[in-house]
């Protein structure tokens, strides 16, 4: 059932995470696949707990090519001078020419890529339990104040 498919837009999300070094939150789009070849990912943010301190975190973001053969795997996950329990927008700038990524309005990365076909949203807080015993629910938690979409205009 396709609900909600963007494609070329505007998305910003405002979140904050506590998270253990097994624990992975992320926001991005991936292809609904209605023809084989549609299954690029676009990750707006992807951030592993083990690599998230009190003062800067590895923020993710960029293409997935899955296998989309007209995408190639262009992913930055450069160190971002933030703490993840505090209120953050990432947010993406998608065109049919490029994508801008962006971390509390600042711009962080461009790519010349742009998958040409909608896409869904996937929203979702990991845990990865060979990593480490399971956690107590509230040692670990992701709050999401919103996710928006913004159609980009013509």
């Amino acid at each position: 059932m396709q609900l909600f498919l963007p494609q070329y837009c505007r998305l910003d999300i405002r979140v904050r995470a506590k998270l253990k070094p097994w624990n992975l939150a992320a926001l991005w789009l991936i292809g609904f696949e209605d023809q084989p070849d549609h299954s690029g990912e676009i990750t707006v943010f992807e951030i592993f707990g083990r690599s998230a301190t009190a003062n800067e975190a590895q923020v993710g973001r960029g293409i997935k090519r899955i296998n989309d053969p007209l995408l190639k795997d262009e992913f930055d996950d450069s160190i971002l001078p933030l703490d993840v329990t505090d209120w953050h927008v990432y947010s993406m700038d998608w065109s049919p020419s490029q994508i801008d990524f962006f971390a509390d309005g600042e711009l962080v990365t461009t790519t010349s890529q742009s998958p040409n076909y909608p896409m869904q949203l996937m929203l979702n807080f990991y845990e990865f339990p060979h990593r480490a015993p399971k956690t107590p629910e509230q040692d670990a938690w992701m709050e999401v104040d919103f996710i928006r979409c913004f159609a980009q205009s013509e």
